[in-house]
């Protein structure tokens, strides 16, 4: 793993919650980030059913 390369390029919001949860101990930040990380994937989710599905009336 390049830990976020040069410059953090590769610096994913996975890799950012699992670097503040267990490298700096801050838990509660890094569940407030999965939470809405959670709440982000869920609504495009909730979006792309709802696209497909009127695809799929008409």
């Amino acid at each position: 793993m390049t830990g976020g390369g040069p410059l953090r390029r590769t610096y994913s919001i996975v890799l950012y919650l699992y670097t503040n949860a267990f490298s700096y101990q801050k838990m509660g930040y890094a569940a407030t980030i999965g939470v809405a990380l959670a709440l982000i994937i869920g609504a495009v989710v909730a979006f792309q059913r709802r696209i497909i599905g009127a695809a799929e009336a008409s």
